[in-house]
């Protein structure tokens, strides 16, 4: 063999491997590039609701309280602002209700644990609170002096929240609270009919709401 033609048979050996290296890679599989995963609605969230109420402060019980005569009863709007944080179906958070009578105003304070049911884009939830209440603002005409009326509360509540997108949810509910709330008593202020002002009363009520809500998740 001459020194060209080897020279010739390396060229097309070269040409050769060079082809097969090419359509070796032209053939590998593509590279897939990963998107980052949406992580979904945040852990964290703030709620706002309005609505319409009714509340009967002596409904279930009274003792000393009012004088018959008052206006213990009514309906109206209301709003409350809450925060908490939900993990899987499990939220605990706080709220802050305020709801105004035509004769008081009722407002409240506390924490609430609820119940979410697992189902895609829709979450129905079952909620129990308890907390603090008081009547402000009341024109009960018959009592002299400042009427202080404040107790516990404990309520609970049904409803369903939409998902819009991940971060924001639209929803309504009703809720049931109960009221045990107690007037102190008036120093020197004596009896009305049955009522000793001066001592201290007690009563137990309830409050019905029916409210929409929006929900930004953090």
């Amino acid at each position: 063999m001459t020194f060209r033609n080897f020279c010739r048979f390396l060229a097309i050996g070269l040409l050769a491997s060079l082809s097969t290296t090419v359509a070796a890679q032209n053939d590998a599989a593509p590279i897939n590039v990963v998107e980052p995963e949406d992580d979904g609605p945040g852990i964290f969230y703030i709620r706002a609701q309005a609505g319409y109420s009714y509340a009967n402060l002596v409904s279930l019980r009274e003792t000393n309280f009012i004088p018959e005569a008052e206006n213990v009863s009514g309906s109206g709007f209301g709003g409350s602002l809450g925060l908490g944080a939900r993990i899987a179906i499990v939220g605990l958070g706080a709220n802050a209700n305020f709801h105004r009578f035509e004769t008081f105003d009722l407002a409240s304070v506390g924490l609430d644990i609820a119940i979410h049911l697992p189902i895609p884009f829709i979450s129905p939830y079952l909620r129990l609170g308890i907390g603090y209440a008081w009547v402000g603002s009341a024109d009960f005409s018959t009592l002299s002096g400042d009427v202080s009326v404040d107790g516990l509360m404990a309520d609970f509540g049904l409803g369903l929240d939409i998902q819009l997108i991940d971060r924001f949810s639209i929803g309504a509910g009703v809720d049931a609270t109960f009221l045990n709330l107690t007037r102190q008593g008036i120093a020197g202020a004596g009896s009305i009919a049955t009522i000793d002002v001066s001592e201290d009363g007690d009563s137990l009520g309830f409050q019905l709401r029916a409210s929409l809500r929006l929900t930004v998740h953090i």
